[in-house]
């Protein structure tokens, strides 16, 4: 046989022993069972923290677009410069949308004929065939439509909720007070009579209650300073989105940010939440792997009279050493691979049958769960690595005794 061979064979054997006394079964079940919840309990923790940050991210970018570029305050965006710029030097761009903002008062005729001033919404402008490259608003409508369907004639788009509070369904009239001027204390209001195109749902509260998206027609329209003061950019994959962000800040001298950072405290949180949970799995992992310098201590000392005769037999202390690394790696391997079976059974049934609701805190609904084969080999390899190390403990005793009189004292 030859001599690296020779650990497996002795490792086959000490674990297929019929002489386990009960306390060694006993800790080697526990051993095994520990390492297999640490494993579970460790795919299971990444897996939702990471499914967490993804839909809550994806979530949050709701409409926006991926970049956004904002005119300063008082300001227009040279759009037709821009566009020839981007064009021209920028073909991480893959597209871009232009919009404006402004505010107005809306009113239910059906309800009201009076003014209601706390009724105040943002109208945001878009252009209906460029807006849904850079952002998922046509995916956000509840009604299978375009969102150049949507917007047509001088319709709008509003948010779920605001159709519920002011009890508003699909092709219902709808009326708008702008402010026009102001004579003394009193200010007068012009109104603007659309229809609702439209109702969209993006799970942010303020957006639902607060947004209208109308066409920047309908904005040149009924607005006399109504100017593009913001462009949203979508960008290829794989670019560098903070580079990209300084680069187009020192071109074009304006405000460029991402989406995300508005939400920069939320993705913080995540974050940190994920690394806690990581953390606290891997102090399961260091107990489970606990258990496991207690079996290979118990099978040192009760084999240390076999160890010494293969000792004097030619078996280097390195071969020693080497086989209740093996027996580490086997009984880690195994209970490993069983945790990892568990959690991707656990995963594709949360995954796909949404056993776990969520509360309305939260912006997801139900329970996510990222389930990635990379993320799962990371894992398995990561617990073997600690388990190996922390074997190495106990296995250090193998140099420590001293053979020749446990053969006087055995023997």
């Amino acid at each position: 046989m030859s001599k690296y061979l020779v650990p497996f064979f002795l490792a086959y054997r000490l674990l297929l022993s019929k002489h386990y006394t009960y306390p060694i079964r006993i800790v080697t079940m526990v051993c095994f069972g520990t390492i297999v919840i640490s494993s579970l309990a460790l795919c299971l923790i990444f897996a939702i923290m990471q499914g967490f940050q993804s839909s809550t991210e994806s979530k949050l970018q709701s409409i926006h677009p991926q970049i956004i570029m904002q005119a300063a305050p008082g300001t227009e965006l040279n759009l037709p410069k821009i566009e020839q710029h981007l064009k021209a030097h920028f073909p991480q761009v893959t597209a871009w949308a232009p919009n404006c903002i402004k505010y107005a008062i809306i009113q239910n005729p059906r309800l009201s004929s009076e003014l209601d001033l706390t009724n105040l919404v943002q109208l945001k402008g878009v252009d209906p065939l460029r807006e849904p490259q850079v952002s998922l608003i046509e995916e956000k409508l509840l009604q299978s439509k375009t969102l150049e369907a949507a917007l047509q004639s001088q319709q709008v788009a509003i948010g779920c909720k605001c159709a519920l509070l002011h009890n508003l369904e699909i092709n219902d009239s709808i009326i708008f007070f702008i402010p026009t001027q102001v004579a003394g204390q009193q200010v007068h209001f012009q109104q603007i009579q659309s229809k609702v195109g439209a109702i969209f749902q993006t799970g942010i509260a303020e957006f639902d209650q607060e947004l209208i998206i109308t066409s920047l027609d309908f904005m040149h329209t009924n607005f006399e300073d109504c100017e593009v003061t913001e462009l949203g950019l979508k960008l290829a994959t794989d670019v560098a989105e903070a580079n990209l962000i300084s680069q187009l800040s020192q071109t074009f001298h304006t405000t460029v940010f991402s989406w995300r950072e508005p939400y920069q405290a939320i993705a913080s949180a995540l974050k940190l939440e994920k690394y806690i949970g990581l953390l606290i799995a891997i102090l399961i992992c260091l107990i489970a792997s606990m258990t496991l310098v207690a079996l290979l201590f118990m099978l040192i000392t009760q084999h240390a009279g076999s160890i010494a005769i293969l000792n004097t037999q030619g078996l280097t202390k390195f071969q020693l050493r080497a086989t209740f690394t093996v027996i580490s790696m086997i009984v880690s391997g195994s209970a490993t691979s069983v945790g990892l079976a568990l959690a991707w059974i656990i995963g594709a049934l949360l995954q796909n049958y949404w056993i776990i609701e969520l509360p309305d805190v939260y912006y997801v609904t139900i329970l996510p769960i990222q389930l990635t084969p990379t993320i799962w080999i990371a894992i398995g390899i990561t617990i073997q690595i600690i388990t190996i190390l922390m074997a190495q403990i106990p296995i250090t005793l193998i140099n420590r005794l001293k053979l020749s009189q446990i053969l006087k004292t055995n023997y």
